[in-house]
């Protein structure tokens, strides 16, 4: 395995039930090039398919013990009971099924699986929220067939716009997932699907641009009484998050405010662990990278719903996250000026960061310039 890759970029393999990471000797990396599409589909058929094989009967081998990973201090989970565990094989097998000819979302994605009125939505994975026996609730999260159609265009995407990073492939989707994931990963057998503990959460576009369409907020109360004041709170709760991950020698990818939610006791988590930067991207540009998406992503959300001005949430967040190194390379890649092809695909750019138009997305990245220069 290669050394000089940081840790986070290699992908483990864990033998659950042994309590021991398997020896890997190839380590899978970004890569710069854009995927044939038709190789892409081919892909996520057959990996379906292998993945339907193994769940069958397959769950049982869920470890009663918690499991611990070692590159990315995996936090340990709680062990199923034996009727869960028979009831969440069966809710998989049921999943595999309802996603089996799923057609792909292109231009209108899935409908996330929570407990409130949610608008955002999903593009690349299914979700859903199950209820054991035992009234512990699980969050499924299928990587469906069809879903592969999305990663190639998305990451060809992020390739014209320069954001020099892409979608895992549906060979690496779930390695990655359990690698990156900050909430404790329940194994299973299927390639294709990831199980998590279900945390009662909002989603932290919908808190932040959605306030006025959502009329029920579940369990987490709190969200119907959030105003611009409170907003500044849990922006500074954002960016305390981020500088934990950076300081663990993490970059995450697309940092933005719909791949963030906030649970009932008002603790910040970072989902959507799919996306990774290209291996050629220095880590210190990769933070800068979080930074400028997450800024972008909130000034703009922040002055169209909240009234609030571009440069106090530039400032704040700025001043809070304070790491000079990274700070330097954020400076240089807001003053970088976007190529042509940049901005002849600008559409995708306004739709990832949330951005009213041009002129706005251009405004936030010269306050973070005139910021950094004070």
């Amino acid at each position: 395995m290669s050394e000089d890759k940081p840790k986070w970029e290699r992908v483990p393999e864990y033998d659950y039930v042994k309590g021991v990471e398997k020896p890997m000797d190839v380590d899978v990396g970004v890569k710069n090039d854009s995927e044939d599409l038709e190789s892409i589909v081919e892909e996520g058929v057959k990996a379906d398919k292998d993945s339907e094989k193994k769940v069958r009967g397959k769950i049982d081998e869920l470890t009663t013990e918690g499991a611990s990973g070692s590159q990315t201090d995996i936090q340990l989970y709680d062990p199923l009971e034996d009727d869960d565990r028979d009831f969440l094989r069966a809710e998989l097998e049921k999943l595999q099924k309802e996603t089996r000819f799923q057609a792909p979302a292109i231009l209108k994605g899935n409908k996330t699986a929570t407990e409130y009125d949610s608008k955002v939505a999903n593009f690349s994975t299914q979700t859903k929220i199950v209820v054991l026996p035992s009234g512990r609730k699980m969050f499924l999260i299928k990587n469906y067939a069809g879903s592969s159609v999305h990663r190639g265009l998305d990451s060809l995407m992020k390739r014209f716009t320069g954001c020099k990073m892409r979608k895992a492939k549906s060979g690496e989707w779930k390695s990655q997932f359990e690698r990156k994931s900050q909430i404790p990963v329940i194994p299973n057998e299927s390639d294709n699907t990831i199980v998590l503990d279900y945390i009662p959460n909002v989603n932290l576009y919908d808190l932040y641009a959605n306030r006025d369409k959502v009329d029920d907020w579940g369990e987490c109360e709190f969200a119907e009484d959030v105003d611009s004041e409170k907003l500044m709170v849990i922006t500074d709760k954002i960016v305390d998050k981020v500088k934990e991950i950076h300081n663990k020698g993490i970059a995450w990818g697309e940092l933005i405010l719909p791949n963030m939610i906030i649970d009932k006791d008002q603790n910040i988590h970072i989902c959507d662990p799919e996306v990774s930067y290209n291996e050629d991207v220095p880590l210190n540009e990769q933070k800068a990278r979080d930074l400028v998406d997450l800024i972008i992503s909130i000034s703009a959300t922040m002055k169209q719903k909240n009234g609030v001005d571009y440069p106090e949430i530039v400032q704040r967040i700025i001043e809070r996250y304070g790491d000079a190194e990274v700070l330097s390379e954020l400076n240089k890649l807001a003053s970088k000026k976007p190529s042509v092809i940049n901005k002849l695909f600008f559409g995708y750019t306004k739709e990832r960061l949330g951005v009213k138009d041009y002129k706005e997305h251009e405004g936030i990245r010269n306050q973070i310039v005139e910021e950094l220069s004070k």
